[in-house]
């Protein structure tokens, strides 16, 4: 598509006339800006009124690139595709069993088209056959939102935000890019000229669909209990419009089950009279072996904190289905240990209940929903810390009753201590343990010197990480000169390892900013480097409004990896990148437990390589190199 078409001709020959070739009369319906077939016709008469004619069928086919899925780059209203970007010819990956993989493709439109649709064959070895929904193929949708991926500005508000100091800055900016993956991109109506932002939603009462705006302050928020949204459950048919790129991006799962070896399907794209406009072969090499369990530990703030009967759009209020939905999306996205915030005792034990028939680990839970949380900034006297340790002590009972590993509950502190709080939260923290043995996890960092402080009361801290280039500064103990954020990271991490405490990252960034990379490098291979025992963002989908209206706030815009519809889950390019992150950690985790069952030259090689990883290198050739290197090892 969009090449010129270069018409090859035809010849004619007659009996009595001989060589008529200049009385050929050419008709041609051909349409380079659309992919699609087309016919050449080709006709001539001779001197005696006699006919021939003879057809070329010409095949234009979609411009699609290979476009690197991990990789920051926006689509945004500017983006130029650049020069070295591959026409997308094929795919050959390779991957463990079990395995989650996304690849993208970018249609480079000559022309507008509608109704296109793509799917792909199933996968087909010489020994065994994989269903074709293996791969699951989504819409990458541009919409615009808040922020900005310049450093300190992820997770800001920068719509209608004033920012004071020496001189007033007035923000009011709006960002196409890519973020939500759908099924049907119609669910989102994005006016790229007018930037602006419409969801459609459905009357529950009358069945009536309209589109309500979600691109402004202004915008009312909806009553999430009178209407009704989600994405379809299959890939819609989508259209295409002329010079503005359309991104496809599909998932791979192996099945844990599958046999070992090189399976092979069709991805195609047909336009709406069924023609095939591509065809894109796919090889995958299934691994022999599964990847161990992480070494590191993967949690994150899930908000839900009260169960209730009627669907709606809330990040607290959950129907126990839409919360099984969520739980089983984390899990698939391997977050084993997401906290819960559920409050009330039976609550919590139904919680834990529903986490192990979804096969959830049970050697420990994090818990806010018991604990200090909801004390900060408030008076704790001794009739206080009672009900504090009564709470405990009920969640404790629950949590063995449901069978999961004595003394691996872990309860909240203070969220983000300082000032006074610091020490009142030490205070508390030591009196409740004159009553009842318990774990602590809190939130804290390297500001008032609060993660320093609580190294000798709590059992795990929730690092401030600040990875936005490592740009960010902190003094160090003196005060008398500033260090990069990677130096200060290495150094807590060192203070808690001493003292025998875990410490995990959070804010590294928090969730929202809409780039599969920067989730990838930071959430994976740097915390492996760096000595982190696991992760705890914030958050999983935290909404402080209507949460799929990004300009609501004045400050902080919703810090969320996935968008909730009524009855399901709408997942984003960076939340397929958090999932990379705990990839590349699993395929360390199993190379790393592999090398301690070597020794001499093999054990040697592997040191070298865990010892010379590069979180700021190629992380896919890296991860190739580790698939050499098991595969060079395993028995």
């Amino acid at each position: 598509a969009g090449e010129n078409y270069i018409e090859q001709g035809a010849s004619a020959q007659d009996k009595e006339d001989g060589n008529i070739s200049n009385k050929i009369v050419i008709n041609s319906n051909i349409d380079t800006t659309k992919a699609g077939y087309y016919v050449v016709h080709y006709s001539v008469t001779d001197s005696g009124g006699l006919s021939a004619e003879v057809t070329r069928n010409v095949h234009v086919i979609l411009k699609v690139f290979k476009f690197p899925a991990m990789k920051q780059i926006a689509l945004d209203k500017n983006f130029t595709r650049p020069d070295d970007f591959k026409k997308l010819i094929s795919y050959k990956i390779r991957l463990a069993k079990g395995e989650y993989h996304s690849i993208a493709m970018l249609i480079e439109p000559e022309g507008s088209q509608s109704q296109l649709t793509a799917q792909n064959d199933d996968l087909i070895s010489s020994d065994s056959t994989l269903d074709k929904n293996v791969i699951d193929t989504y819409i990458a949708k541009r919409w615009f939102q808040a922020g900005d991926v310049k450093p300190g500005h992820e997770t800001m508000s920068l719509y209608n935000l004033k920012v004071g100091g020496k001189t007033t800055i007035y923000y009011n900016h709006k960002w196409l890019t890519q973020e939500l993956l759908l099924k049907d991109e119609k669910l989102v109506q994005v006016d790229i000229a007018n930037e602006t932002n419409k969801l459609r939603v459905k009357d529950r009462t009358s069945g009536n669909t309209y589109m309500i705006n979600i691109s402004s302050r202004d915008d009312a928020q909806p009553d999430t209990t009178k209407i009704t949204f989600d994405d379809a459950d299959t890939l819609q048919p989508f259209d295409l419009v002329k010079n503005r790129y359309k991104l496809l991006w599909s998932i791979i799962h192996i099945p844990t089950d599958a046999l070992s070896g090189t399976y092979t399907t069709t991805f195609t794209i047909k336009n709406s009279n069924g023609d095939i406009v591509k065809s894109i072969p796919i090889e995958i090499d299934v691994l022999p072996f599964k990847l161990d369990k992480s070494k590191l530990t993967y949690s994150i703030y899930y908000t839900a904190c009260c169960f209730d009967s009627t669907p709606r759009v809330n990040t607290a209020l959950k129907t126990e289905n839409k919360h099984r939905i969520l739980l089983q999306n984390l899990k698939e996205h391997g977050v084993l240990y997401p906290n819960t915030y559920f409050k009330h005792p039976e609550d919590f034990r139904k919680d834990l209940r529903i986490r192990k028939e979804l096969g959830f680990p049970i050697d420990k839970i994090y818990t806010i929903g018991a604990g200090l949380f909801t004390y900060k900034n408030k008076d704790i006297d001794s009739n206080t810390i009672d009900q504090i340790v009564d709470k405990i002590n009920q969640f404790k009972n629950i949590y063995e009753d449901e069978g999961y590993t004595q003394g691996g509950l872990s309860i909240y502190g203070f969220d983000e201590a300082a000032g006074n709080n610091i020490q009142k939260q030490i205070d508390a923290i030591r009196a409740i343990r004159e009553k009842t043995t318990i774990n602590f996890f809190t939130s804290g960092g390297y500001r008032h010197y609060s993660a320093e402080r609580l190294v000798d009361d709590i059992d795990t801290l929730i690092y401030s990480r600040y990875t936005k280039d490592d740009q960010i500064l902190r003094r160090d103990d003196n005060r008398s000169k500033w260090k990069y954020a990677v130096d200060a990271s290495r150094d807590m991490v060192n203070l808690y390892h001493n003292h025998n405490k875990k410490i995990f990252v959070y804010d590294a960034p928090q969730g929202g900013v809409e780039s599969a990379e920067v989730y990838r490098r930071n959430f994976g291979v740097r915390l492996w480097k760096e000595g982190y025992d696991g992760a705890m963002d914030w958050g999983y989908q935290y909404g402080r409004d209507f949460i799929w209206n990004d300009f609501i706030s004045t400050g902080y815009r919703d810090e969320t990896f996935v968008y909730p519809t009524t009855n399901g889950v709408v997942n984003t390019v960076e939340w397929e990148g958090f999932r990379q992150a705990v990839t590349d950690v699993r395929y360390l985790s199993t190379l790393s437990n592999l090398r301690d069952n070597l020794s001499g030259s093999a054990k040697n090689e592997i040191d070298n390589f865990l010892n010379n990883l590069d979180p700021y290198g190629d992380l896919d050739k890296m991860r190739e190199d580790m698939i050499n290197l098991i595969l060079k090892y395993k028995q």
